[in-house]
C-alpha cells in the first residue's frame, strides 16, 4: 500500500490540472458569448443575402448552451398523406450547418441532413469540426459553408450518401412504418 504522504503531490497536481481545465472552459464560454457567436451569426447572415434561400437561426435563450445554425427552413414536398377525412402535405426539414457550444466550452460544427418528420427520423448529425471559439474566423466559416453545401449536394444526388451514418437511412418518400405494417 502506498504511503498517503507520497501520493499527495500527485493529487495536488491533479487538482491543479482540474482547476486549469475549469478555467479554460470559462474562457471558452466567454469568448463564444462575447465575440465568436456574433462573428459566426454575422458572417452567415451576410452570406444568406447571396445564398438565398439559406437562413440563419440562433438559439440563445439560455447561456453557454446556445447555437447558431445556417440552412433551409421547412419546405413543402409533393408528398401527401391521408389525415382524418382530408390530406396533409408533408414538409422537408433542413438541412442545417450548426455551431453549438459543448459542455467543455468548445464549439461543435456539424451538418444535419434533410428529413421528413412524419416519414423519417432526423438521423445523426455529421460532425465536421470541434474548435476552441478563438479558432473560428471568417476563413473557417467559409470553409464550413463549403463543406456543408458539398455534403448536402452529395447526399441529394448520390444513391448512397457519403457518410456511413446515412447509408442505413431510407431515401425520401420511403415510409418504413408503412413497410413494416404491410409485412406483418
Amino acid at each position: 500500500m502506498a504511503n498517503p504522504a507520497s501520493t499527495l503531490p500527485g493529487l495536488v497536481v491533479a487538482l491543479q490540472n482540474y482547476r486549469d481545465a475549469v478555467k479554460r472552459i470559462e474562457e471558452r464560454q466567454n469568448c463564444w458569448n462575447n465575440t465568436t457567436k456574433e462573428l459566426v451569426a454575422g458572417r452567415l447572415l451576410a452570406l444568406s443575402d447571396d445564398l438565398k434561400p439559406l437562413k440563419v437561426v440562433t438559439q440563445d435563450e439560455g447561456k453557454n448552451c446556445d447555437w447558431v445554425a445556417f440552412g433551409f427552413m421547412p419546405t413543402p414536398t409533393r408528398i401527401v398523406i391521408p389525415e382524418g377525412e382530408g390530406a396533409k402535405g408533408l414538409n422537408r426539414m433542413g438541412p442545417w450547418l450548426s455551431y453549438s457550444q459543448m459542455l467543455n466550452g468548445q464549439i461543435r460544427v456539424s451538418i444535419s441532413y434533410p428529413f421528413i418528420a412524419e416519414l423519417d427520423d432526423a438521423g445523426p448529425d455529421e460532425q465536421i469540426a470541434i474548435l476552441d471559439p478563438e479558432e473560428i474566423d471568417e476563413e473557417k466559416i467559409l470553409k464550413h459553408v463549403g463543406q456543408f453545401l458539398k455534403a448536402i449536394t452529395t447526399a441529394e444526388t448520390e444513391c448512397s450518401p457519403s457518410t456511413a451514418e446515412h447509408e442505413s437511412r431510407p431515401p425520401f418518400g420511403f415510409n418504413p412504418k408503412a413497410q413494416l405494417d404491410q409485412a406483418t
